[in-house]
């Protein structure tokens, strides 16, 4: 009977150890632009989160539980590149619900129309 108590203790607090890596105080993801040097906005929601300037950079951002990012890069003599930075839906933190974000987002930025630079 002790045995099978003490087994379920140490499941138990092995089980909870696992469950608190997901759910973080903060939560970090590094911006990468091609070619590098360039600036960047994080928004959720609509609303700006972090800025890293010049890229590559880390933000560190307030986790969110149900939320991707938007990020918006510009570089002069190239064209603004916006992309979308989705939740890691197959990775769950059941007791918050929230999604973890991927660790590193690249963003490739192109040359912009011939017409552009003309102007």
């Amino acid at each position: 009977m002790r045995v099978t108590r003490l087994w379920l203790a140490l499941f138990g607090a092995a089980a909870l150890a696992g469950c608190e890596q997901l759910h973080s105080e903060q939560a970090e993801i590094m911006i990468e632009t091609n070619p590098p040097g360039a600036s960047c906005t994080l928004l959720r929601a609509n609303q700006p989160v972090a800025t890293i300037a010049p890229t590559p950079g880390i933000a560190v951002l307030a986790p969110d539980a149900t939320t991707g990012l938007s990020a918006y890069c510009r570089r002069p003599g190239f064209a603004d590149a916006a992309v979308t930075v989705p939740p890691n839906v197959i990775v769950s933190d059941w007791w918050t619900g929230s999604y973890p974000l991927p660790e590193q987002v690249q963003i490739p930025l192109a040359p912009p129309p011939p017409l552009a630079m003309m102007r």
